[in-house]
């Protein structure tokens, strides 16, 4: 029977709606040692810990929506962590249960009744005259794209040194097989089952329509180079996950491969990706 040592919580803002349910589940978790982030310190007067702390217990319950989940994985440095996320925002793509399912859910657990669901990252790192100025991680996708104006962006595409191509386009999604089901799908890409291990490029209305979504192996190193009119170059942005936005210059090269770091969620044994699908895109069965 499972025994988690160490339990973070990490919520969204504004528990408060939940705070009857919430209280149940700390004193579910009595005797482990409990981390608290400072959505949870707040509500239940409790000590924040730090982001490390959070981030290296056995066990880190996620409450919130997908972008609370993406949040806390690209901050996540141990890979023995075990996840398990809770929905309380809307759609939710990634996060395995509801509020109301925890108990059982977690019966379940404490019999071994799961499996981990192993999901790959991508890191991006900028280089800008030779120099490395970011380096961060990407779970959903990175989206190379104009700021203020609706200008085409000029970008050139190697991969692992192999020149792809040059297009001319709104920009660029560059995504995990997990982020598949994110923004790129919005912009016409395909849906990649998670368990494949590929970079998927996607590019955002190209101006010739020859400029396809292809998806790459994952152990390849993608290099996207800026080239845009100086006039022009302070209104291009890269942005991971939709949450972490970097303004770019002309000739920067953003390279994105794997990670050596990857995220296990909870899923429990009648988990269905196909479902999942299902009912997050109202496909009839």
């Amino acid at each position: 029977m499972p025994k988690f040592q160490s339990v973070s919580f990490i919520g969204k803002p504004n528990l408060s709606s939940h705070t009857k349910e919430l209280q149940s589940i700390i004193s579910f978790f009595e005797g482990s040692d409990l981390h608290f982030d400072i959505h949870f310190s707040k509500e239940f007067s409790k000590p924040t810990s730090t982001k490390q702390e959070l981030t290296s217990t056995d066990l880190i319950l996620v409450f919130g929506g997908d972008g609370t989940l993406i949040k806390t994985i690209r901050q996540i440095k141990n890979s023995n962590s075990k996840i398990l996320s809770i929905n309380l925002g809307n759609l939710g793509f990634l996060t395995e249960i509801d509020i109301e399912e925890f108990s059982q859910t977690m019966i379940k657990i404490q019999k071994g009744e799961y499996e981990l669901d192993k999901r790959k990252l991508l890191t991006v790192h900028i280089m800008r005259e030779g120099k490395r100025i970011l380096e961060n991680q990407i779970v959903n996708e990175a989206v190379i794209h104009q700021g203020g104006k609706a200008r085409l962006i000029n970008l050139h595409i190697e991969v692992s040194g192999q020149s792809m191509c040059s297009l001319k386009a709104d920009g660029l999604i560059i995504s995990t097989a997990t982020g598949s089901t994110g923004h790129s799908l919005s912009a016409g890409g395909p849906i990649i089952h998670p368990h494949i291990n590929a970079i998927l490029i996607n590019p955002i209305a190209p101006i010739s329509l020859s400029n396809r979504p292809i998806a790459v192996p994952s152990d390849r190193c993608v290099e996207v180079d800026i080239d845009k009119n100086r006039q022009f170059a302070e209104r291009v942005g890269l942005t991971i996950d939709g949450q972490e936005s970097y303004q770019l210059e002309y000739k920067d090269k953003i390279y994105i491969k794997e990670s050596s770091h990857e995220a296990q969620l909870i899923r429990l044994l009648n988990s269905n990706y196909y479902q999942s699908l299902r009912d997050k895109l109202n496909w009839t069965k």
